[in-house]
């Protein structure tokens, strides 16, 4: 397949690795060490603020979420990145693992249909701690879709509770310790930095055939 075939369907992206050579000496390369210590210590600042408004309000919380008042080490450019490329997706990829852990209990249980059939709900819109009194599920009959409204009982919200916290349980939180590298990680990296040795990955722009830097 040519290279202009992949620029035709804009769902594709092409990728290179190409030698990328630079002069970082001993006292930068010693700042970025420092800068990723506290890159570390604010995206677990970030990331316990938005989990205790999350336990707090009960309802997942959005990507919009105002972080004006949580304060920081670095400065608020760094503060909306680490918050929008680091914390926020593994916040959604933690809460997407109990969506699936929570599920296979469910399946594995000897519950019956019905009460499945409403726990699969609860958990799929991730209402582990504010389950509502009713919730409208679509059933397929033949053809035709219906909606039906199901009575969530106080025994089985107490028990998508119970299911929610036995996760929290099994899976600790997040603590960000080798995002970035840690530094036992970063010595190898260091040192092909010192052999000026480091690659950048470059990236084509799905509209033209020039290369820009990720």
């Amino acid at each position: 397949m040519k290279l202009s075939d992949y620029t035709k369907n804009d769902n594709n992206k092409v990728f290179r690795a190409l030698p990328y050579q630079h002069f970082a000496n001993k006292s930068k390369l010693k700042i970025i060490e420092e800068l990723f210590s506290f890159y570390r210590k604010d995206a677990n600042t970030i990331f316990k603020h938005i989990w205790k408004k999350f336990i707090k309000s009960k309802t997942v919380i959005t990507q919009r979420e105002n972080i004006k008042e949580i304060k920081t080490i670095l400065s608020e450019r760094y503060k909306y990145t680490i918050f929008t490329y680091l914390v926020y997706p593994t916040y959604i990829s933690y809460l997407e693992l109990a969506k699936d852990y929570i599920k296979n209990l469910i399946t594995n249980s000897k519950l019956d249909t019905e009460t499945k059939l409403i726990l699969y709900v609860l958990n799929k819109r991730a209402l582990w701690l504010n389950p509502p009194d009713e919730i409208n599920i679509k059933i397929k009959k033949e053809d035709k879709e219906e909606i039906k409204t199901y009575k969530v009982s106080n025994e089985n919200k107490k028990l998508i509770k119970k299911l929610f916290h036995r996760y929290l349980k099994t899976n600790k939180l997040p603590k960000f310790k080798n995002t970035p590298p840690n530094n036992r990680q970063q010595n190898r990296r260091i040192t092909t930095i010192k052999n000026m040795k480091s690659y950048a990955i470059l990236r084509q722009s799905q509209y033209s055939k020039r290369f820009f830097m990720c």
